[in-house]
């Protein structure tokens, strides 16, 4: 009996079945991002309530005070 080519096996066969774990489990968490509903802001259009934010070194910003005008506003940081 040959050692090596029962180690060579023996890792092919460990080899292969991670792969197909990382796959299965790939595809289950696919699965749960269908399921799972999107959460989205007001649809486009929509009237919002009046809100009003600080601007460093400028005042306040005042939706009110945008009317007409088309206004993104992003909440989020950058690092």
């Amino acid at each position: 009996m040959n050692w090596r080519r029962v180690w060579v096996g023996f890792l092919c066969i460990c080899f292969t079945l991670l792969l197909f774990d990382n796959l299965l489990a790939q595809d289950s968490t696919r699965q749960q991002r269908r399921r799972m509903p999107r959460r989205t802001g007001p649809p486009v259009g929509e009237v919002v309530k009046d809100f009003e934010l600080p601007i460093l070194g400028e005042g306040t910003f005042k939706l009110s005070e945008q009317k007409g005008k088309i206004v993104v506003i992003e909440l989020g940081a950058c690092t």
